[in-house]
């Protein structure tokens, strides 16, 4: 995992290599694994390129619903902060709609909440 992790998310915007991404989230058996595999997304352009592109999209998905607990309050706050600009955008908004099922939080919720409220509501 240490390996590969600098190019999860390069291989996650790949049509041939996503998929393989995708199966490597959903079988990460330990905390060190998936923190590798976050650390691909270890910046705000990182994330945002996967969420804008169809296939990286999937792969965010596969985070927010495989995302250990111990990672999540970090994750969370990281999705929330462009969550306006990707709810606007054909592959985004796949990734807020998951991000809002799987989302447990209360203190979450409530930003996704106010988030709503100023932003959809007019």
């Amino acid at each position: 995992m240490k390996e590969l992790s600098p190019k999860i998310c390069e291989d996650c915007l790949n049509y041939f290599a996503h998929h393989t991404i995708e199966v490597l989230i959903e079988r990460a058996s330990s905390e060190i694994e998936f923190k590798y595999i976050l650390s691909s997304f270890n910046n705000y352009n990182n994330f945002l390129s996967a969420s804008l592109a169809p296939i990286g999209s999937y792969t965010i998905q596969k985070i927010i619903e495989y995302i250990p607990c111990q990672f999540r309050n970090e994750f969370n706050l990281i999705f929330v902060s462009f969550m306006g600009f990707i709810s606007k955008k054909q592959f985004g908004i796949l990734d807020v709609k998951k991000f809002i099922k799987n989302t447990k939080s209360e203190n979450i919720n409530l930003l996704i909440m106010d988030f709503i409220r100023k932003n959809f509501m007019n």
